[in-house]
């Protein structure tokens, strides 16, 4: 854990087996919280990255081998990441502020992806199964996406703007 700046807030807990975890944060006014594994969670890793001010990210993984990260630039972005299951993967990057992103994944095998780049951008993921994917890329701003996946093997891919081209 490091953070740079004043009124950072940090917050990390851990039960389970082979569990990591990192918060780092620049800036002012920024809170990054993870929570792990219960006595029956194993392999899970988290990591929170925050540049800017007034940002806000959450990860709670329950379960087995889970992987989350949300990388934040920018000022005043929420994010939560929540998985239960086994297996899911989450990765969220904003660029930007006032975008706001929730992944919620529950089942087994799950891949949530989100990158927004713009400011005042949202996107939404629920996973319930097995085997779904999802993928928002918001390049603009004012952007909103939902997804909701149920049962296996669904796929889902959103691009809203087109990428800069500096």
């Amino acid at each position: 854990m490091s953070q740079g700046g004043s009124d950072n807030s940090a917050e990390i807990d851990q039960l389970g087996w082979n569990q990591e975890a990192y918060v780092d944060q620049i800036g002012d006014g920024n809170s990054g919280t993870i929570n792990q594994g219960t006595v029956t969670g194993s392999g899970q890793y988290a990591s929170i990255t925050q540049s800017g001010s007034g940002n806000s990210s959450a990860i709670v993984q329950n379960g087995a081998g889970h992987t989350g990260e949300t990388d934040q630039a920018g000022d005043n972005n929420s994010s939560t990441l929540t998985q239960n299951g086994s297996g899911q993967f989450a990765s969220l990057t904003q660029d930007g502020s006032d975008n706001s992103s929730d992944i919620d994944q529950s089942g087994s095998d799950n891949s949530a992806v989100v990158d927004q780049f713009g400011d005042l951008n949202q996107s939404y993921i629920t996973q319930n199964g097995a085997d779904n994917s999802a993928t928002v890329s918001q390049y603009s701003n004012g952007n909103v996406s939902t997804i909701n996946q149920n049962g296996t093997g669904n796929s889902a891919v959103v691009t809203q703007g087109a990428p800069s081209s500096n």
